[in-house]
């Protein structure tokens, strides 16, 4: 059975994932300047460009097209680091450099700000909050039918699926839970400085070359995760500690390209 704690740490998580991306909006809105449309294009952003094009390229262009490559990635750990974090900074700097261009015409100093909160949000809810509470669905089903009886009803081609998320679940603990909400609420910031730092790259309020550092950046952020997920981060708590460091990085480097670029006129 899934225990009791962990299954009420997963609803705690879920309303923290949903309430923390909506008080950042908040408090944002009432220091800049922004419009809500430029957060739904932040929205536009993840579910298009993480979504459906990270998908699509990993299922259909990988996987199939090139499965040889494929089949390399993902039996080397240091090539799936490689891909993982460079694939994640190219897609996202291209998706947050598109969309900062096309909120150009109802443009705002804070639509940097507006942009990587909707992505961010975007982030936490789909693939935070809204994991979680399928996670929730699965461990009730766990508790009330037993696994063997969950096991059954589902296809072949989900049944293995199912099987790791049932095993993981029947062996996480509340700690385990908050570390995944941890991450989920760290990239929320990680999109939000992208955000600032494309956006004022995409409206040449600043260099064009500030695009590539946070390219630069992000790469970096993604490796971090990527690392965990093929064991050469092993400990939760020190993957949060780095992953907090790293965000730190990219954040601070958006507040200090914020206040020297942020209030300047667009170029064109």
């Amino acid at each position: 059975m899934v225990s009791t704690p962990t299954i009420i740490t997963m609803f705690i998580v879920v309303a923290a994932l949903v309430a923390v991306p909506v008080a950042v909006l908040i408090l944002f809105a009432r220091k800049v300047t922004m419009n809500l449309s430029t957060v739904f294009l932040g929205l536009i952003m993840f579910v298009g460009f993480d979504t459906i094009l990270l998908g699509l390229f990993d299922s259909v262009v990988m996987s199939s097209v090139a499965a040889t490559l494929y089949d390399y990635i993902h039996a080397n750990e240091l090539a799936f680091v490689i891909y993982y974090s460079f694939m994640r900074a190219f897609v996202y700097t291209v998706g947050l450099y598109t969309m900062a261009r096309m909120s150009m015409r109802s443009d705002t100093n804070g639509g940097g700000i507006a942009l990587g909160i909707g992505a961010g949000a975007t982030r936490c809810i789909l693939g935070g909050a809204w994991i979680m509470i399928t996670n929730i669905s699965t461990s009730f089903k766990i508790n009330k039918d037993g696994l063997d009886t969950l096991l059954a009803g589902e296809s072949a081609d989900k049944l293995e699926a199912l099987k790791t998320q049932a095993s993981t679940l029947l062996d996480a603990t509340p700690l385990d839970i908050f570390h995944y909400c941890a991450e989920s609420i760290l990239m929320l910031f990680v999109f939000l400085a992208a955000g600032v730092i494309i956006h004022i790259a995409a409206t040449h309020r600043g260099s064009i070359l500030l695009m590539y550092l946070c390219m630069a950046l992000m790469l970096i952020v993604f490796a971090i995760p990527a690392m965990y997920q093929v064991g050469y981060l092993t400990n939760p708590g020190l993957y949060e500690i780095i992953l907090a460091g790293a965000t730190a990085i990219i954040g601070g480097t958006a507040i200090w390209i914020g206040r020297k670029y942020m209030l300047n006129p667009m170029k064109y």
